[in-house]
């Protein structure tokens, strides 16, 4: 196989020490060689339970990492100038124990430090039977958030539970 060959495609995955898989890599680009030279990042944030809590992308594509493993792709997404790049895209999920998603979380803007400044927040409903009833993808941006348990977007949501939203019924 001719490594360098700008058609191939190529994904590189790292997993954590529970097995889980925390980053997956698209190569973009390569160097005569076939070494990555441009690539997307993508990492997976997990709660205890191991539902998917966070999931990143990130803008910087330039990023060179001599082996992928988690531990060397946490100190390259480390940097400011990556984890602070105003293009990454970030959408954090809120869990409930039974593992069903009952938030979903767009983090649209960063100010200079990473901190997450304006969201758009969905909100799944479920029947007893473990169905999703109600989808509703709330119009208001939101601000910073302190977290993303429930009882944090449950009150962000609340002043907009009669208006401002899109709903959707399954």
């Amino acid at each position: 196989m001719n490594r360098s060959n700008a058609e191939n495609q190529v994904t590189r995955l790292a997993y954590d020490d529970a097995a889980r898989l925390t980053y997956t890599i698209q190569v973009l680009a390569v160097d005569g060689t076939g070494n990555a030279t441009k690539q997307v990042i993508n990492r997976i944030d997990y709660d205890s339970l191991g539902n998917v809590v966070l999931n990143r992308s990130y803008a910087t594509t330039q990023l060179s990492v001599a082996t992928i493993s988690s531990a060397t792709l946490d100190a390259a997404v480390a940097a400011p100038a990556v984890a602070n790049h105003p293009q990454n895209r970030t959408t954090g999920t809120h869990m409930n124990l039974l593992g069903r998603r009952i938030y979903a979380v767009d983090i649209f803007a960063v100010d200079s430090t990473g901190k997450a400044t304006k969201h758009l927040i969905t909100k799944q409903t479920y029947d007893a039977l473990n169905r999703v009833v109600q989808t509703t993808r709330y119009a208001t941006v939101f601000g910073a958030l302190a977290d993303y348990s429930l009882a944090t977007l449950d009150t962000a949501v609340l002043p907009n539970s009669v208006g401002g939203q899109h709903t959707k019924s399954h």
